[in-house]
């Protein structure tokens, strides 16, 4: 279940993608989301990252470009 998203922007793109299915965790469905940075040089991976803090994902540890972000998901 590996889907993805590009969202392109001057010099690069961010990939998102959800590498497993959601998870059943206290009560609650969750995924997780993982957003990767490509691009040319280090001034588009600050603006990828600026993207991707804006949209609410954290650092992923010490994978320089990756990012994540887990969503609940909500079955009304």
């Amino acid at each position: 279940m590996d889907k993805s998203k590009k969202i392109n922007f001057i010099g690069g793109y961010l990939e998102l993608f959800v590498p497993l299915p959601p998870i059943y965790e206290f009560g609650d469905w969750k995924i997780r989301v993982i957003g990767k940075i490509v691009a040319s040089d280090e001034t588009t991976k600050a603006e990828g990252k600026k993207i991707l803090i804006q949209k609410g994902f954290t650092t992923n540890g010490n994978k320089e470009n990756e990012f994540y972000k887990i969503i609940d998901l909500d079955f009304v």
